[in-house]
């Protein structure tokens, strides 16, 4: 048996373990609980997979994101096929392939999605291939008192209680003290080993800017050295904002979130890891597990509620140890944006009441009665609680708090499952499947018969349907219908596991103002909640060096630290935020005001003060209050000096009108604006590289009106942009290059969608022609738009036979592709034929795709 060291690499290729993991690995296979906190990028995974590899059994690990299974499990199975996941995006089959290969020993780490946990069935299968380990990642997700609380991560206890795991570990890259503890009890780890290594990241750089003017400053920060970036957003809204606002101006951008389909947010991810994609904008889901080393940006276009999720989200930029920018952008409406939704995930005294009686009519449930079976949250109920403004959030919560008040006792899942009780007599029974030419439905009926004898007339019976099926060798689910069926025509009564949670009604029905409730739990987590913004907002306008208060949140000994990178142990805070961000509020003051300030009233207003009350009504009152009268006086100096105030006669002070920016103007052709302005800011944006390159003005590198000239013009050869009137020898020799390969890159682009506009291409042929563009497989290609190979291969064909320069070699696998064309060469020309002979390894797409290819040109493009 291979060591530990040999473990590490063989498939992780290191011939050392960084500091600490040695450690917990060899406390996991001594048998201990452990509970690791280690910062994200400081290997943590390869803290249970090196357990999970090396031993004897396969393991489990539950993890919160589809991304971030993906992610692993391919990393691992590049060296060998030992990990698979099982989560939403498989369907039955490939799932039950996944568990026969587990049962088979082919596959040594299962990743599990907690709400999986939800499945009887599921859990059942998983007990039966007895697993050696359990490790749960991101276990913060545990804790409501930790950030990004999962009430499916609370399944998870009843998991361990179910199945006879050796030992559990937990692991999350951030954790207080006191979410440390509540993830021990909520997972009831006996004395668990703790494991807490530092959060320092000395390739960071920390930098906070205060300013409304956000998307400007989003233009500033995205160079071409800046990316891969991440732009995280609080609403689902903001993002698609945001990567609008970038695309039209020539960056290449996406946005990303819960709302966008599995399909779509799996090619966000695969090519924004293939760098096909620069900038991603994102609500806090996004990066959560995605394997990219290089994320050289992590931008907060809106305050985090937590420190937690900030350090959490920082972590994913410069995991190669290369230095990284990190930027939180920050005004005074992010705050209030997390008060409203910190308010709205804490019901009301009010809310709870309504809850409760909801549940309780909805149970049929008389007052002083109890529920005599269980009451479901089913999609009628959840229409009533959506009615009276309850959402998911303020549901758990509210449930939460009339459980432990004792008048609802919530179901656990893995207690239930499928039962069957016959509604016919032995001889109705014998009658009816005479009656009946359905076989399977017959091979049920008397395989219950035979397995129960009587005592299934008479009672309901808990039937195990897997077992069912594998006697029957048939399909699981083709035997659940089977049942409904007969159920349906009242010759049996059949009962499954609900997929919606249940509880029932534990103590007598009360009148709801007469509830008895334990509401201080709920008080202390809506207190700590509005704590937690309230750090996040000292992080923001602390003096003190960025990652020293990180570092002291989290409990670390940091009395004389300084990182010397932040924008606070740089002095670089004030060339951007602090000046811009009073400038911004004395702009908004003298906008609200219905007549002009004077200086003394400006910086009243700004810092709160009572000798200006009249202004309270002012959205800027106080909104300086952690700044001087120094800063307030230099930033009107500021805003005087380029005319966007003046003082008037009377020496009060009032906006003045501003010149409109000619680039926002332009006089192009509507129909033809994007394209001039995609391609004019990616020019500029060159130019702007090589001035910051060369300490040049950019007027200096290539003058505006020369920068227009070529993007009107578009040459494509040296000669072409040397005969633009102004373009100098020495301008090519800084740009010119650059220029040219952004002409005939932006030319190509189009060229390639006219082709496709020409031919009225309806969506889904557009949509597989990029794909066939991002190099992905056939079978992937069939899988995101959900049409079979064939089809998808019938479309490819006519991409072939149009566009032959088009690139397709990661359509199939090379050696079929080699098989493929061999039979060709040999000439067999029929599909048929090719079929016949290949066997079923290959599909007739596969072989429409290559055949298309040897019409074009049997030597163009080889596989």
């Amino acid at each position: 048996m291979m060591t530990i060291h040999q473990t590490l690499k063989k498939y992780f290729g290191y011939d050392l373990f960084r500091a600490g993991q040695e450690e917990i690995v060899s406390n996991i296979l001594d048998g201990e609980n452990v509970l690791a906190i280690l910062p994200t990028g400081a290997g943590k995974s390869i803290c249970y997979q090196v357990p999970a590899l090396h031993s004897d059994r396969f393991s489990i690990v539950i993890s919160p994101l589809i991304a971030l299974m993906k992610d692993q499990v391919d990393a691992l199975n590049k060296i060998e096929r030992t990990s698979a996941f099982i989560n939403s995006s498989l369907d039955y089959r490939e799932g039950e392939k996944v568990l026969n290969d587990v049962a088979n020993s082919k596959i040594k780490l299962l990743y599990v999605s907690p709400e999986k946990l939800d499945n009887q069935f599921f859990a059942e299968r998983l007990k039966n291939l007895k697993p050696k380990f359990l490790f749960i990642d991101e276990a913060h997700c545990i804790s409501e008192w930790g950030h990004n609380f999962r009430p499916s991560y609370r399944k998870i206890k009843d998991l361990i209680d179910f199945i006879d795991f050796e030992n559990v570990a937990a692991f999350t890259a951030t954790a207080t003290p006191e979410v440390r503890k509540d993830i021990v009890g909520q997972l009831n780890l006996k004395e668990p080993k703790v494991f807490v290594k530092g959060f320092e990241r000395d390739n960071l750089s920390l930098n906070v800017i205060k300013t409304t003017k956000k998307k400007d400053f989003l233009l500033k920060a995205l160079t071409k050295k800046s990316v891969p970036s991440i732009i995280y957003c609080a609403t689902r809204k903001q993002t698609e904002s945001v990567s609008s606002f970038l695309q039209s101006r020539g960056i290449n951008a996406q946005h990303y979130h819960a709302g966008v389909s599995n399909e779509v947010r799996r090619l966000i991810q695969d090519d924004f890891i293939e760098d096909r994609i620069d900038v991603i904008a994102a609500t806090n889901a996004f990066g959560m597990g995605i394997d990219k080393k290089d994320i050289r940006t992590i931008i907060h276009y809106n305050i985090p509620a937590s420190i937690e999720n900030y350090y959490q989200e920082i972590g994913r930029a410069g995991r190669d140890g290369e230095p990284s920018n990190i930027y939180l952008l920050f005004s005074d409406k992010d705050k209030h944006v997390h008060q409203y939704l910190i308010n709205s995930s804490y019901p009301s005294r009010e809310q709870i009441e309504t809850v409760y009686s909801l549940i309780c009519d909805h149970g049929k449930i008389a007052a002083g009665s109890k529920s005599d079976k269980p009451i479901e949250i089913d999609k009628l109920l959840q229409q009533q609680l959506l009615i009276n403004e309850i959402n998911g959030s303020i549901l758990n919560s509210a449930l939460g708090i009339l459980e432990n008040s004792g008048y609802i006792k919530l179901n656990n899942n893995f207690a239930k499952g499928y039962s069957v009780k016959f509604s016919l007599t032995p001889q109705q029974l014998r009658k009816y499947t005479k009656s009946i030419s359905d076989e399977l439905s017959i091979d049920i009926l008397l395989f219950l018969l035979r397995e129960f004898g009587s005592s299934i007339f008479e009672k309901k019976t808990r039937i195990n349907i897997d077992n069912l099926s594998q006697k029957l060798g048939e399909d699981k689910y083709e035997c659940i219908d089977r049942l409904e069926f007969a159920d349906g025509q009242g010759i049996i009564e059949f009962e499954k596991p609900s997929s919606f949670n249940s509880l029932e009604i534990s103590s007598p029905r009360v009148k709801k103002d007469r509830l008895n409730l334990n509401v201080d739990t709920l008080i202390k987590r809506k207190d700590l909640a509005l704590n937690r913004l309230d750090e996040m907002v000292n992080l923001v306008f602390s003096k003190e060096c960025r990652f020293k208060v990180i570092l002291k949140y989290f409990g670390e000994e940091v009395t004389a630290y300084t990182c010397g990178r932040c924008d606070i142990c740089s002095s670089t805070q004030d060339t951007f935020s602090i000046e811009e961000f009073i400038e911004e509020k004395i702009l908004d003051t003298l906008r609200e005001s219905v007549e002009p300030l004077s200086i003394l009233e400006i910086k009243n207003i700004l810092l709160g003060s009572e000798a200006t009350s009249e202004f309270m009504h002012l959205s800027t009152f106080g909104s300086a209050t952690h700044f001087g009268t120094v800063d307030i006086e230099k930033s009107i100096s500021s805003l005087i000096q380029f005319a966007q105030i003046e003082k008037l006669s009377n020496g009060k002070f009032d906006l003045r009108q501003l010149k409109l920016d000619l680039d926002s103007n332009s006089s192009k052709p509507s129909d033809n604006y994007e394209p001039y302005l995609k391609l004019y800011n990616s020019l500029r944006q060159i130019r702007k590289d090589v001035s910051e390159k060369f300490g040049q003005s950019v007027n200096l590198i290539c003058p505006d009106e020369v920068l227009k000239e070529i993007t009107d013009k578009r040459p494509l050869t040296t000669n072409g942009l040397m005969s633009i009137k102004g373009f100098t020898t020495r301008m090519f020799n800084k740009v010119g290059e650059d220029f040219l390969n952004v002409i005939r890159d932006i030319n190509e682009a189009e060229d390639q969608n006219k082709t496709l506009n020409d031919k009225k291409m309806p969506d889904t042929t557009r949509q597989i022609f990029d794909l066939v563009k991002k190099r992905y497989s056939l079978k992937d290609i069939a899988s995101f738009t959900k049409l079979p190979e064939a089809v998808v291969s019938m479309q490819i064909e006519s991409f072939d036979l149009t566009l032959p320069d088009l690139i397709i070699d990661s359509l199939i696998d090379h050696k079929k592709a080699s098989k493929i064309l061999d039979t060709i060469q040999s000439g067999i020309t029929n599909i048929k034929e090719i079929k016949s002979s290949l066997g079923s390894d290959i599909s007739y797409g596969e072989i429409r795709v290559i055949l298309a290819k040897e019409k074009v040109s049997s030597s163009s493009k080889p596989f």
